[in-house]
């Protein structure tokens, strides 16, 4: 089929849901911990300023100095920690705010979009941890006019399906390269397993399987037809091998 039915569109747009659900609790996590050291600093902080006060009131000059030194450096932590956690709700904002109004195609550097995904995909505490990322961009990153939600949509798609395959791994690696020269510019997502459902994939397309069909084939399928799906938004092609799925943007969107 050349697109999803609406029915089909239905269930990814569910699935699309699932994904920032499932990813909820390790957003939690890891904004929890910067909130917590933001509190604890906040209260240093008050205590550096009030020694500090109390150094100028014995005018102790050089104690008031170094504990304003103290104080600075613990509001440039601070400020470092707000901007992460800033950003991680920027993140997922993009996420729950997708499909809100009609989006318009605009530049988009895709190396900028990647490393956000890679930041919110941290949320699995198991990709985070346990999966080795072999990331490589290239010094002058590709840009492309599309939809920004159909590039987040694809990434959300491959990571969560590369992840999902590589749980039962001993040793996982996921290697994410995007290239880009005058002839051709690519993502590539592979891990060190032959586990992309390809025969499932190809099933579901040739014989236009309705939607619960797809979903008996199992949400690391889901992932794979959203990444599809969103793919034609932007306009991209998918190939998918063994162990390897290619992203190729077409010239035109450059």
């Amino acid at each position: 089929m050349t697109k999803a039915s609406k029915e089909l569109t239905l269930v990814l747009d569910f699935f699309k849901d699932s994904i920032i659900g499932k990813n909820t609790k390790g957003i939690v996590h890891n904004l929890n911990g910067p909130i917590q050291v933001l509190s604890m600093n906040l209260e240093l902080l008050l205590m550096d300023l009030k020694a500090a006060k109390s150094y100028l009131e014995e005018e102790s000059s050089i104690k008031v100095i170094n504990q304003v030194e103290q104080a600075l450096e613990r509001l440039e932590q601070i400020d470092e920690i707000i901007s992460k956690i800033t950003g991680l709700i920027r993140l997922m904002g993009a996420r729950v705010m997708t499909g809100e109004g009609k989006e318009e195609e605009s530049p988009i550097i895709v190396a900028q979009i990647l490393r956000e995904a890679v930041e919110l995909w941290k949320a699995d505490l198991f990709f985070k941890h346990h999966v080795e990322l072999d990331i490589h961009l290239p010094e002058t990153p590709p840009v492309i006019i599309a939809k920004e939600h159909a590039i987040r949509d694809l990434l959300d798609g491959l990571f969560f399906s590369s992840i999902e395959l590589l749980r039962n791994k001993e040793h996982p690696i996921l290697k994410v390269e995007l290239t880009s020269d005058s002839a051709e510019n690519k993502l590539l997502f592979t891990i060190n397993s032959s586990s992309y459902p390809v025969q499932e994939i190809n099933e579901c397309y040739q014989t236009n399987k309705n939607s619960y069909e797809v979903l008996g084939k199992g949400l690391v399928v889901l992932g794979i037809m959203l990444a599809i799906e969103s793919a034609k938004e932007i306009p991209a092609t998918v190939e998918l091998t063994s162990n390897c799925i290619s992203v190729y943007f077409k010239s035109s969107s450059f």
